[in-house]
């Protein structure tokens, strides 16, 4: 509940600091050496319980790049929100996770179990695939168990590009598979899916080269 914080938010101003560094991505590396690893442990497991790099993955990297999405999918002005409610709840008081996950529903006014249950309670990776192409449509398939935005960037034959993107949401009701359809009359030659600021433990299924 701390540690997290402290990485995902200080982030910001590293960027601040060093305008060319790219914290996030970090941060996201940091955590994908042990994704869906032994190691990689369900972060409600109390901290005692934990050593080593178990602790590290599961008190800074796995909470901080779950953090990083969550406010990726609030917006910053929501989740800023969030944050000042909490704080302003629990200040000098003694929360526990179930506290922060109950504050977050309240003010958003929606049910985010769909995020909590897998990145806080469950063993899981994120890995996205690319799972069917077709000369209209491209099928995403969700691999992992955690939830993790969509991008996709097409890219044709004139040297231009079309980027694709979904929130984390698309797979709130428990689907497996996001399919869109290929409007441009452009010629396709590639399909890349995926982004240095989405973390994704298996990346050989990320790209798709046009026959």
């Amino acid at each position: 509940m701390d540690e997290g914080w402290a990485n995902a938010l200080t982030d910001d101003l590293v960027k601040h600091i060093i305008p060319d560094s790219d914290p996030l991505k970090r941060t996201i590396m940091n955590y994908l050496r042990l994704a869906g690893r032994e190691n990689d442990l369900p972060m409600m497991i109390p901290s005692n319980f934990l050593s080593g790099s178990a602790y590290r993955n599961a008190a800074y990297n796995r909470s901080a790049v779950a953090y990083h999405l969550l406010r990726d999918y609030l917006g910053d002005d929501l989740f800023k929100t969030v944050m000042q409610t909490y704080v302003e709840r629990w200040n000098g008081k003694h929360p526990i996770p179930y506290d922060f996950f109950f504050t977050v529903n309240e003010v958003v006014q929606d049910d985010l179990a769909w995020f909590w249950d897998p990145w806080f309670f469950q063993r899981g990776h994120p890995d996205l695939g690319i799972e069917e192409v077709s000369a209209d449509a491209v099928t995403i398939e969700k691999v992992g168990l955690l939830p993790i935005p969509v991008q996709v960037t097409l890219r044709f034959d004139d040297e231009s590009e079309e980027i694709i993107s979904k929130p984390m949401s698309i797979w709130k009701e428990g689907d497996r598979q996001f399919t869109f359809p290929l409007s441009s009359d452009k010629k396709l030659q590639q399909i890349s899916l995926g982004s240095p600021h989405i973390p994704d433990v298996d990346t050989t299924n990320n790209e798709y080269t046009v026959p």
